[in-house]
């Protein structure tokens, strides 16, 4: 399973270090990692039909996953996941 490079927002870091080196092959294990480390807000990153909510953003090496592959998004040796909160107001 290919290694990869996931920075974290503070929220999901949890005190830990917000860089961290995982083993993924898609997006979708990101998201299975995250919920382990925080098994509360599973349905907040995924939604009922699986894919990912609009409350998390999933970069892959500067690029939206959402216009990948959404959570099937395949990851390689190397790449930077990065998790980003959305943002809103006005």
């Amino acid at each position: 399973m290919p290694k990869v490079k996931l920075v974290l927002p503070s929220i999901l870091a949890c005190s830990g270090d917000k860089v961290r080196e995982i083993e993924a092959s898609t997006i979708r294990d990101v998201v299975e990692y995250l919920c382990s480390l925080r098994p509360d807000i599973k349905s907040r990153i995924i939604s009922h039909d699986g894919e990912i909510n609009t409350f998390l953003n999933f970069y892959v090496n500067g690029v939206n996953a959402y216009f990948i592959k959404g959570v099937e998004t395949e990851l390689k040796d190397g790449d930077e996941v990065s998790v980003i909160p959305a943002l809103g107001g006005g």
